[in-house]
């Protein structure tokens, strides 16, 4: 006889629910269990027992703590201390009481790690419910209050969920099943803190079903799309030359891996959201990236270059421009302006509407001619031989667009 678990997804318009998705799309990568969504807003997970099932569940949570605690250990991504309310949460659910020192993420990889839950536990994983009076939102049972860090919403000063501002604050509490499930999905999208400003990956929900199981993999396995971005060590500042760069990147990694037709086959819908962490919890900006047609096109462009019709790489091109005007715009640099310009006539360029031609001159005329003026004061020789092969590149990208 089989065993079936269903999960509730909670209501749109919660973080837990985003947190939900990033979880679900991580166990579909599990050959011991079925996923199945019966609709937007239950899941419905089948293996062959209930041990069966427990485990997979529990293997799933284990291997995205290790995962966590191995991008810290290799600094690939940085941690933040931790709120004393989580202190105590994070106390409850390891067992031990946690130093002031204590840090969120490493405590977090500890926890994922240890888990062991039970059959009991899963089973109080379908209901989602709210009670209006005190406005308080239950997820399974009131066993722990949820951190801070995973559900923002609920410290927007006033703000009433479903309500908007001016209601009261919310008061969350969750299961023990619910709160792994829901710290598994922050460990998945964690992209790190730069100063009081955290970065958190969630794929689209869009994303779940059967059909996009290879997809998924890419997107949410080990060295898929969501590490690659939360590994980047660079804040989505400013957005056209970050969502280019995070594009490139990615091409790179699956044209090296040869999987790059399995990713074209699928959404490549990723949401990033920017969050403030200090005394107060709140969101700065939400991203909605589809990475889909930019990947299919800049694709198509590099095939050139791998098939010797054009003699250098637009990919490497676009990245180094994209990850050259993010550090611009971190140093203060004056020339950042002219190279945002560039990467917004990409973006278009890349979109048809705008002309490769313009862009070239531009290219030449403005940027080139910045990065040669820096060259000269120390080095004439070298000015000369940027120019060149900047014209050389600039050139080659032209090319390609006229074959494509």
């Amino acid at each position: 006889m089989t065993a079936q678990l269903r999960v509730g997804i909670p209501p749109v318009g919660m973080n837990a629910r985003l947190l939900t998705v990033n979880f679900i799309a991580k166990i579909f990568e599990n050959p011991r269990i079925e996923v199945e969504i019966l609709n937007p807003n239950i899941v419905l997970i089948t293996a062959d027992t209930i041990d069966q099932l427990t485990s997979a569940i529990n293997s799933t949570i284990k291997e995205i703590g290790n995962r966590l605690g191995k991008k810290l250990e290799k600094g690939k991504i940085q941690d933040f201390f931790m709120h004393k309310n989580d202190r105590n949460t994070f106390g409850k659910l390891i067992g031990q009481n946690l130093s002031k020192g204590a840090r969120f993420c490493e405590t977090l990889a500890t926890a994922l790690q240890r888990v062991n839950l039970m059959w009991n536990d899963l089973q109080k994983l379908e209901p989602a419910y709210i009670i209006e009076k005190p406005q308080e939102i239950i997820l399974g049972d009131k066993d722990f209050a949820l951190p801070m860090e995973i559900l923002y919403e609920r410290y927007e000063a006033k703000y009433e969920f479903l309500k908007g501002r001016g209601g009261r604050k919310i008061k969350f509490r969750g299961s023990r099943a619910w709160l792994y499930i829901l710290l598994s999905g922050f460990a998945l999208g964690y992209g790190g803190i730069y100063g009081n400003e955290m970065l958190q990956v969630y794929l689209s929900e869009d994303i779940l079903s059967k059909e996009n199981i290879e997809v998924i993999k890419l997107l949410i396995g080990e060295g898929g799309v969501i590490d690659i971005i939360t590994t980047l060590r660079v804040p989505p500042r400013p957005v056209i030359p970050y969502f280019l760069y995070i594009t490139c990147e990615v091409l790179k990694i699956f044209r090296e891996k040869g999987l790059i037709s399995n990713l074209l086959k699928g959404p490549s819908i990723i949401q990033i959201d920017r969050v403030s962490v200090g005394r107060a919890i709140s969101l700065i900006e939400k991203l909605v990236l589809d990475l889909s047609p930019f990947l299919e096109r800049l694709n198509k462009l590099e095939e050139l270059y791998e098939h010797k019709k054009i003699k250098r790489s637009p990919l490497k091109w676009i990245s180094n421009k994209a990850r050259r005007t993010i550090t611009l715009l971190w140093q203060g640099n004056p020339g950042y302006g002219a190279y945002s310009k560039l990467m917004i006539e990409i973006y278009n360029i890349l979109q048809g509407a705008s002309e490769p031609i313009d862009l070239c001159y531009y290219a030449l005329r403005e940027v080139a001619e910045f990065e040669v003026a820096k060259l000269e004061e120390t080095s004439p020789a070298k000015a000369s031989k940027y120019l060149h092969e900047e014209a050389t590149n600039i050139e080659e990208f032209l090319k390609a667009f006229m074959i494509i």
